[in-house]
């Protein structure tokens, strides 16, 4: 898709802080603390891949998704500050997230392989099945 620059001045504009951009140890530090979370309330979680200005993850969880998304944005939250990775009051995501349902084992499969192979380097910790 081609940039659309009237688009992105209007995105700018909306813009309260400079965007958040990952150094590879808060990467890590997001990374961990998701994969922390899916333990401790005994979500699957199938892959992970903390970009720098983004997170995918898929995840076989009971939970509605909202209430998936908002969990790991405040565990990710919580594990950067106490890390000293990000300021007290400082926003660190968008407000909301984009989510998708996945249907069959096909799709999770599909998923997977989009998260673990074609979003380049695995800095700040990638995992896959089994990890």
């Amino acid at each position: 898709m081609p940039v659309n620059p009237a688009r992105q001045r209007f995105e700018r504009e909306l813009l309260t802080q400079e965007p958040v951009l990952f150094s590879e140890e808060q990467r890590r530090t997001v990374a961990r603390a998701i994969a922390g979370v899916c333990e401790h309330r005994a979500w699957r979680l199938h892959a992970l891949n903390v970009r720098t200005n983004h997170v995918h993850v898929v995840v076989t969880s009971e939970a509605p998704i909202d209430q998936v998304l908002n969990t790991f944005k405040a565990y990710a939250t919580r594990g950067l500050r106490e890390s000293g990775l990000a300021r007290s009051g400082a926003r660190t995501w968008a407000r909301h997230g984009s989510t998708r349902f996945l249907r069959d084992e096909q799709d999770v499969i599909d998923a997977v392989s989009y998260v673990l192979d074609y979003q380049g380097d695995d800095l700040g910790g990638t995992i896959g099945p089994g990890e």
